[in-house]
């Protein structure tokens, strides 16, 4: 896996990859958390796709787990 590089911008596809990537969590886990094909979380992560409520979760756990590792 290549090293991450936070994205720049502003869109909300930028900020769920961020926090994905932040998490060291794989597209591939995080479709598997989510109940939903790797296909789905790439089409969400580049702006293709609006996230369903199941990635929408899974996106929301990441961050919950992110946020209590720096408290």
């Amino acid at each position: 896996m290549s090293r991450y590089r936070p994205r720049k911008g502003l869109h909300w596809n930028d900020c769920l990859t961020n926090i994905r990537c932040e998490a060291g969590v794989s597209r591939r886990e995080l479709a598997d958390m989510a109940g939903v094909s790797y296909d789905t979380i790439y089409e969400v992560e580049t702006g293709n796709r609006s996230p369903n409520q199941a990635v929408i979760d899974a996106f929301g756990r990441l961050a919950e787990g992110l946020r209590s590792n720096h408290d």
